[in-house]
């Protein structure tokens, strides 16, 4: 490859901006191409409507490459997602590298590499699981996912990928499922810049305003947030708590179950279901509160809580994320999900908290994010995904 150009690079993924419905996985590819965008000529295949839409995007052309701001985009409908378009899409053009968002994906992860078999194509291929290989998430369609991993291990469908692991825990992770003479290259997500400044929402004693920022399903624990908040009542008081939840309904059932929970809620305790946000929306949303509360099952990145913690905003998480020893730093807490006790401490500390003290609560969530999300180290890592030798 020529040191004069950048690399050619064909993503695919399942969703891409403008959708959000999907959560993380879109973030984190977005992220990476709006970041590296300079350095990297991004060519991105991706479906035509969010996840759980039969409707396409407004103002979009299917089936074309079209121009973003400095990136590459076609959308295929539903008809055009398939084998011979991808053929066809990696033929096309000389690729440096050939990124796949996803681990279990038969559209865009698994038929793009087989055709990059059988085509027995150049390009280096680059897997990023996206914490597929979590414990939490393996136990979702548990006996589906065990065949399909054996399988593939068998056949060896993965032999040639260079595995994209997020964190250290994650390459621990392809380590034990596909071994450890398999090549992974460990780049942290890219994350969101930090705003110029910070507008911190007023903290009033006896007054908390809590948002659950997530796709409304059993794995980010939303039922023991609303159960811990429920708990609470007894330690404080007379106090209001304000809890609003975003995020999709993923899962009628479960979300059903929650509202049961809702409903058994003391006066003092608000609890506001409000709908899906767009990513637009979030910055601006956060700012009206005081805390994040998010005890999730497992988070291989969590980008509501890096923008949370960019914004100022101290975060009350599980300790299945990467983002530990937070009360260290006045950044929020971590805090194992079966520990009761710790939560309705916290939950009722915070609520008792005035201005001078949660300020604090405020620049430590902030210097966190400088210290451990927004850094130069954390571009070159994933730069070096793309760029060899760099």
């Amino acid at each position: 490859m020529s040191m004069h150009r950048r690399p050619k690079v064909l993503v695919f993924c399942d969703w891409f901006v403008p959708g959000y419905k999907a959560g993380g996985p879109i973030r984190s590819v977005y992220n990476i191409v709006e970041g590296l965008k300079n350095e990297v000529d991004f060519w991105v295949v991706t479906r035509d409507t969010d996840l759980g839409e039969s409707e396409s995007y407004c103002d979009i052309h299917s089936g074309v490459w079209t121009d973003g701001a400095g990136y590459h985009v076609c959308y295929l409908s539903k008809k055009n997602q398939g084998f011979k378009r991808f053929w066809r899409i990696i033929k096309e053009m000389d690729w440096d590298v050939i990124y796949l968002n996803s681990l279990f994906s038969p559209k865009f992860a698994l038929e793009p590499l087989l055709v990059t078999w059988l085509i027995q194509n150049n390009a280096r291929v680059i897997l990023a699981p996206r914490g597929m290989l979590g414990t939490g998430a393996l136990n979702i369609k548990s006996n589906k996912k065990a065949f399909f991993l054996h399988l593939t291990k068998a056949i060896g469908f993965y032999r040639s990928v260079l595995w994209h692991a997020s964190t250290p825990v994650e390459k621990k992770q392809i380590e034990e499922m596909f071994g450890k003479e398999v090549q992974i290259s460990i780049a942290r997500n890219m994350p969101v810049p930090l705003p110029d400044e910070i507008q911190p929402l007023e903290k009033h004693k006896d007054e908390l305003r809590l948002i659950f920022l997530a796709r409304l399903s059993v794995v980010k624990n939303l039922h023991l947030a609303l159960d811990y908040l429920l708990k609470s009542a007894n330690s404080i008081g007379k106090a209001n708590i304000y809890f609003d939840i975003y995020g999709p309904v993923e899962e009628p059932s479960y979300w059903e179950g929650c509202q049961k929970i809702i409903s058994q809620m003391p006066s003092n305790i608000h609890v506001t279901y409000q709908g899906e946000l767009t990513y637009p929306e979030v910055s601006k949303t956060l700012k009206r509160y005081h805390f994040l509360f998010l005890p999730t099952s497992t988070e291989n990145y969590g980008h509501a809580i890096v923008e949370s913690l960019v914004h100022g905003i101290p975060v009350i998480i599980s300790d299945q994320t990467p983002w530990k020893n937070l009360s260290e730093f006045n950044a929020g807490w971590d805090i194992p999900v079966t520990s009761e006790q710790k939560y309705l401490e916290v939950l009722s500390s915070c609520c008792k908290m005035h201005a001078a003290e949660y300020e604090k609560w405020v620049i430590g969530a902030r210097g966190y994010a400088e210290r451990f999300i927004v850094t130069d180290e954390v571009k070159n890592e994933n730069l070096s995904l793309f760029v060899e030798g760099k």
